[in-house]
Protein backbone atom coordinates (compact mmCIF):
# COMPACT_ATOMS: atom_id res chain seq x y z
CA UNK A 1 0.00 0.00 0.00
CA UNK A 2 1.20 3.50 -0.85
CA UNK A 3 0.44 6.46 1.37
CA UNK A 4 -0.03 9.81 -0.37
CA UNK A 5 -0.12 13.11 1.53
CA UNK A 6 -1.96 15.64 -0.67
CA UNK A 7 -0.92 19.06 0.66
CA UNK A 8 -2.56 22.30 -0.43
CA UNK A 9 0.00 25.06 -0.93
CA UNK A 10 0.23 27.76 1.71
CA UNK A 11 -1.60 31.04 1.27
CA UNK A 12 -0.81 33.92 -1.12
CA UNK A 13 -1.82 37.59 -1.01
CA UNK A 14 -4.24 36.85 -3.86
CA UNK A 15 -5.84 34.04 -1.87
CA UNK A 16 -6.32 36.40 1.06
CA UNK A 17 -8.00 38.86 -1.33
CA UNK A 18 -10.30 35.99 -2.46
CA UNK A 19 -9.18 36.22 -6.08
CA UNK A 20 -9.41 33.36 -8.56
CA UNK A 21 -5.77 32.86 -9.51
CA UNK A 22 -5.69 29.49 -11.28
CA UNK A 23 -2.50 29.40 -13.35
CA UNK A 24 -1.35 32.89 -12.33
CA UNK A 25 2.09 32.38 -10.81
CA UNK A 26 1.78 34.04 -7.40
CA UNK A 27 4.37 33.62 -4.62
CA UNK A 28 3.53 32.87 -1.00
CA UNK A 29 2.66 35.76 1.28
CA UNK A 30 4.51 36.21 4.58
CA UNK A 31 1.62 34.41 6.24
CA UNK A 32 1.98 31.64 3.66
CA UNK A 33 5.67 31.19 4.43
CA UNK A 34 4.79 30.79 8.11
CA UNK A 35 2.08 28.26 7.23
CA UNK A 36 4.53 26.27 5.11
CA UNK A 37 7.10 26.28 7.91
CA UNK A 38 4.49 24.98 10.36
CA UNK A 39 3.42 22.09 8.15
CA UNK A 40 7.07 21.36 7.33
CA UNK A 41 7.83 20.91 11.03
CA UNK A 42 4.75 18.72 11.43
CA UNK A 43 5.89 16.44 8.57
CA UNK A 44 9.58 16.53 9.51
CA UNK A 45 9.58 13.04 11.03
CA UNK A 46 7.66 11.40 8.21
CA UNK A 47 9.99 9.12 6.20
CA UNK A 48 9.01 10.56 2.83
CA UNK A 49 9.90 8.58 -0.26
CA UNK A 50 9.37 11.39 -2.79
CA UNK A 51 8.11 14.97 -2.97
CA UNK A 52 6.03 16.11 -5.94
CA UNK A 53 4.72 19.61 -6.58
CA UNK A 54 2.74 21.68 -9.02
CA UNK A 55 5.14 23.79 -11.06
CA UNK A 56 3.42 27.00 -9.93
CA UNK A 57 5.46 29.16 -7.55
CA UNK A 58 3.13 28.98 -4.54
CA UNK A 59 3.22 25.18 -4.57
CA UNK A 60 6.96 24.95 -5.31
CA UNK A 61 7.78 27.33 -2.46
CA UNK A 62 5.64 25.29 -0.07
CA UNK A 63 7.27 22.04 -1.22
CA UNK A 64 10.76 23.49 -0.97
CA UNK A 65 10.19 24.56 2.64
CA UNK A 66 8.96 21.05 3.51
CA UNK A 67 11.93 19.52 1.67
CA UNK A 68 14.37 21.38 3.93
CA UNK A 69 13.62 18.72 6.56
CA UNK A 70 14.25 15.93 4.00
CA UNK A 71 17.66 16.81 2.55
CA UNK A 72 18.03 13.61 0.54
CA UNK A 73 14.93 14.42 -1.52
CA UNK A 74 14.49 16.91 -4.35
CA UNK A 75 11.18 18.44 -5.37
CA UNK A 76 9.84 16.96 -8.60
CA UNK A 77 7.48 19.38 -10.36
CA UNK A 78 4.61 18.65 -12.74
CA UNK A 79 2.26 20.98 -14.62
CA UNK A 80 -0.39 18.25 -14.30
CA UNK A 81 -0.79 19.27 -10.64
CA UNK A 82 -1.76 22.87 -11.44
CA UNK A 83 -4.99 24.49 -10.27
CA UNK A 84 -7.99 24.76 -12.60
CA UNK A 85 -7.26 27.36 -15.26
CA UNK A 86 -9.84 30.13 -14.82
CA UNK A 87 -9.03 31.96 -18.06
CA UNK A 88 -10.46 35.48 -18.16
CA UNK A 89 -11.58 35.21 -14.53
CA UNK A 90 -8.07 35.02 -13.12
CA UNK A 91 -7.25 37.89 -10.79
CA UNK A 92 -10.94 38.63 -10.13
CA UNK A 93 -13.10 37.95 -7.10
CA UNK A 94 -16.40 36.07 -7.25
CA UNK A 95 -18.31 39.34 -6.82
CA UNK A 96 -16.44 40.94 -9.73
CA UNK A 97 -17.06 37.93 -11.96
CA UNK A 98 -20.72 37.83 -10.98
CA UNK A 99 -21.14 41.47 -12.03
CA UNK A 100 -19.48 41.01 -15.42
CA UNK A 101 -20.34 37.39 -16.31
CA UNK A 102 -23.25 36.34 -14.10
CA UNK A 103 -24.76 33.70 -16.40
CA UNK A 104 -21.48 31.93 -17.11
CA UNK A 105 -20.34 31.72 -13.49
CA UNK A 106 -23.71 30.29 -12.46
CA UNK A 107 -23.45 27.73 -15.26
CA UNK A 108 -19.91 26.86 -14.19
CA UNK A 109 -20.91 26.15 -10.59
CA UNK A 110 -23.97 24.20 -11.74
CA UNK A 111 -22.02 22.04 -14.21
CA UNK A 112 -18.24 22.53 -13.92
CA UNK A 113 -17.55 19.26 -15.72
CA UNK A 114 -18.92 20.62 -18.99
CA UNK A 115 -18.81 24.41 -18.60
CA UNK A 116 -15.49 26.28 -18.52
CA UNK A 117 -14.67 29.87 -17.59
CA UNK A 118 -14.05 31.98 -20.73
CA UNK A 119 -10.71 30.76 -22.06
CA UNK A 120 -10.33 28.37 -19.10
CA UNK A 121 -10.71 24.70 -18.23
CA UNK A 122 -13.61 22.36 -17.59
CA UNK A 123 -13.18 19.92 -14.72
CA UNK A 124 -12.93 17.14 -17.31
CA UNK A 125 -9.58 18.65 -18.28
CA UNK A 126 -8.48 18.82 -14.65
CA UNK A 127 -9.51 15.17 -14.27
CA UNK A 128 -7.34 14.24 -17.24
CA UNK A 129 -4.33 15.93 -15.62
CA UNK A 130 -4.93 14.17 -12.30
CA UNK A 131 -5.19 10.79 -14.02
CA UNK A 132 -1.98 11.45 -15.98
CA UNK A 133 -0.10 12.30 -12.81
CA UNK A 134 -1.42 9.32 -10.85
CA UNK A 135 -0.70 6.88 -13.67
CA UNK A 136 2.79 8.22 -14.31
CA UNK A 137 4.06 8.99 -10.80
CA UNK A 138 2.00 7.13 -8.18
CA UNK A 139 0.82 3.89 -9.79
CA UNK A 140 4.38 2.53 -10.25
CA UNK A 141 4.86 2.67 -6.46
CA UNK A 142 1.64 0.70 -5.95
CA UNK A 143 3.10 -2.30 -7.76
CA UNK A 144 6.43 -2.25 -5.90
CA UNK A 145 5.23 -2.86 -2.33
CA UNK A 146 4.04 -6.46 -2.42
CA UNK A 147 4.94 -8.87 0.35
CA UNK A 148 6.81 -12.05 -0.53
CA UNK A 149 8.06 -15.11 1.35
CA UNK A 150 11.36 -16.95 1.36
CA UNK A 151 11.06 -20.17 3.36
CA UNK A 152 9.76 -19.20 6.78
CA UNK A 153 10.99 -15.64 6.40
CA UNK A 154 8.52 -13.03 5.25
CA UNK A 155 9.78 -9.76 3.91
CA UNK A 156 7.91 -6.58 3.22
CA UNK A 157 9.24 -3.70 1.25
CA UNK A 158 8.98 -0.38 3.03
CA UNK A 159 5.66 1.20 2.17
CA UNK A 160 6.25 4.46 0.25
CA UNK A 161 5.01 7.77 1.63
CA UNK A 162 4.62 10.35 -1.14
CA UNK A 163 4.05 14.07 -0.61
CA UNK A 164 2.12 15.87 -3.35
CA UNK A 165 1.87 19.66 -3.06
CA UNK A 166 -0.98 20.96 -5.18
CA UNK A 167 -4.04 23.24 -5.19
CA UNK A 168 -7.54 23.44 -3.80
CA UNK A 169 -9.30 22.39 -7.00
CA UNK A 170 -7.08 19.34 -7.41
CA UNK A 171 -7.68 18.32 -3.79
CA UNK A 172 -11.45 18.55 -4.30
CA UNK A 173 -11.00 16.27 -7.30
CA UNK A 174 -8.93 13.75 -5.34
CA UNK A 175 -11.70 13.57 -2.75
CA UNK A 176 -14.58 13.35 -5.24
CA UNK A 177 -13.03 10.93 -7.75
CA UNK A 178 -10.41 8.84 -5.97
CA UNK A 179 -12.13 8.53 -2.60
CA UNK A 180 -15.85 8.98 -3.26
CA UNK A 181 -15.99 7.90 -6.91
CA UNK A 182 -18.69 10.53 -7.34
CA UNK A 183 -17.95 13.57 -9.55
CA UNK A 184 -21.08 15.25 -8.21
CA UNK A 185 -19.38 15.68 -4.84
CA UNK A 186 -16.65 17.96 -6.17
CA UNK A 187 -17.82 20.98 -4.18
CA UNK A 188 -18.58 18.97 -1.03
CA UNK A 189 -15.07 19.14 0.40
CA UNK A 190 -12.61 21.93 1.01
CA UNK A 191 -9.09 21.81 2.43
CA UNK A 192 -7.50 24.98 3.75
CA UNK A 193 -4.17 26.44 2.72
CA UNK A 194 -1.27 24.58 4.33
CA UNK A 195 -3.54 21.64 5.22
CA UNK A 196 -3.52 18.14 3.80
CA UNK A 197 -5.50 15.01 2.99
CA UNK A 198 -3.93 11.58 3.53
CA UNK A 199 -4.92 8.74 1.21
CA UNK A 200 -3.72 5.20 0.60
CA UNK A 201 -3.55 3.47 -2.75
CA UNK A 202 -4.01 -0.29 -2.34
CA UNK A 203 -2.43 -2.91 -4.57
CA UNK A 204 -5.81 -3.46 -6.25
CA UNK A 205 -5.83 0.19 -7.36
CA UNK A 206 -8.55 1.30 -4.96
CA UNK A 207 -8.14 4.42 -2.81
CA UNK A 208 -9.09 5.10 0.79
CA UNK A 209 -8.42 7.69 3.48
CA UNK A 210 -5.80 6.77 6.07
CA UNK A 211 -3.81 8.26 8.92
CA UNK A 212 -0.20 9.36 9.03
Amino acid sequence: MVKVIWLRHAVTAENLAKQYIGHYDAPLSNKGVSQAQQVAKFLANQPLTAIFSSDLMRAKETATIVAEFHPTLSVRTSSDLREVFFGEWEGLTYQEIERMDRERIYQFYDNPWNVAPPGGEKLLELQKRLEQFVNREISPYCTQTKCYSSGTEERLQKEPILLVVTHGGMLRLVSALLLENDPGRYFDSSIGHGQFLVTCCREDGEWETCNL
